[in-house]
């Protein structure tokens, strides 16, 4: 039985994370959305009880994070009780998706919780690849059959991490606001800037050059996106993961466009860049 007919008992419970992720990650879902209909409920689903966790670490709520790790235990133990443990049970088995992976992820959600301090530049990695990286080795199973090599593992994650340091430097003053640093303290000591810049009105020359330089590594591990682009078969699937790295890249650049100055609001990728970078994208892989 091939694995489209394995998940089409359960597609139908699986559009309750469809929702969630159309409301919550307009970017990710306009990608994902136009995937075979198998594929892409069961990256929404994966995708809701990941941000299930990490918004139980976000919002500091031990209990709920409890309650979402008894649910993959439930998961692991061949007996899940809710709905969305038989969805991830299902997913994991057909796609063959390492469930270890979940359990890194859990460890950077715990770190989060815990407001572990990220001391090194090799932390920040670590960090990245539990709560990022991980991400990737899920997601691409569902996308291709193919058997991953550790050289494909590692240019997943390189991707992976190049769009979690896109969200650090994206989100640095709101994080510091909610009690969170991301950059590592010894790039802090070297660059000579002090947490409480991260909260102010204005980057200082140093912080420019901090933020300058995260996103120049950044911007490098980008480019494992067409090794990674290579392991797709489908049309379409190539289309959606390539809009879902370009979105973020475009916030990277709009960030360089504006000279590294990431304290003067959020920045997004709207709806016009969305649509002119999936024109483009189609275009590119026309055959």
């Amino acid at each position: 039985m091939n694995r489209e007919k394995m998940m089409a008992s359960q597609l139908e419970t699986m559009e309750t994370s469809e929702t969630v992720i159309k409301k919550h990650s307009s970017t990710f879902y306009y990608a994902f959305s136009k995937l075979p209909l198998y594929q892409a409920l069961s990256i929404f689903v994966v995708y809701d009880f990941l941000r299930q966790l990490d918004d139980a670490a976000d919002n500091n709520n031990v209990e709920q994070l409890q309650l979402i790790k008894g649910i993959w235990e439930s998961v692991k133990n061949g007996k899940p009780n809710t709905s969305l443990g038989k969805n991830l049970q299902l997913i994991f088995q057909v796609f063959q998706i390492p469930e270890k992976l979940i359990d890194e992820m859990i460890l950077g959600q715990e770190e989060d919780l815990k407001k572990v301090v990220i001391k090194t530049q090799s932390d920040l990695r670590n960090y990245c690849f539990r709560v990022a990286g991980t991400v990737g080795l899920m997601i691409i199973p569902i996308l291709t059959e193919k058997k991953l090599t550790d050289y494909d593992k590692k240019q997943i994650v390189n991707v992976r991490i190049a769009l979690q340091l896109t969200n650090i430097i994206r989100d640095v003053k709101e994080d510091y606001e909610h009690g969170y640093v991301y950059l590592p303290q010894l790039m802090l000591d070297e660059f000579e800037v002090s947490p409480t810049e991260l909260g102010q009105s204005t980057v200082s020359p140093n912080l420019r050059h901090l933020i300058q330089s995260l996103s120049e590594e950044a911007f490098s591990l980008y480019y494992s996106k067409f090794k990674v682009l290579k392991l797709l078969e489908q049309r379409q699937a190539k289309i959606a993961l390539r809009l879902a790295i370009d979105g973020y890249e475009a916030i990277l650049k709009k960030i360089k466009h504006k000279n590294y100055d990431i304290l003067q609001g959020r920045q997004i990728t709207s709806n016009l860049v969305k649509s002119w970078l999936y024109f483009q994208i189609r275009l590119r892989y026309l055959w």
